[in-house]
């Protein structure tokens, strides 16, 4: 499964399927899965957590670099990695 880290991961995360969670706003070391299935991706932007900023002040952050710079190729990377694990 690949996801943003929302609930769904972390109903994953009670099964046996293998994760790969992607984190921009939250960083994984505060909100990941307890899983030993689960992989993380973070860029640890800068600005990086920014959870109790956005809803302190009620705002959106419209900066979702740390989202963005999470590169499709580094996703494919660890899918490939975990898939040749089980070989």
């Amino acid at each position: 499964m690949i996801s943003v880290d929302t609930g769904t991961v972390h109903i994953a995360a009670t099964t046996r399927t293998k994760i790969i969670s992607l984190h921009g706003f939250s960083l994984p070391e505060h909100t990941m899965p307890i899983s030993s299935k689960s992989v993380n991706i973070c860029t640890y932007e800068k600005c990086s957590p920014c959870v109790s900023k956005i809803y302190s002040n009620n705002q959106i952050c419209k900066d979702i670099r740390c989202m963005n710079n999470i590169s499709p190729e580094k996703v494919l990377w660890k899918v490939e990695e975990i898939l040749s694990e089980q070989k």
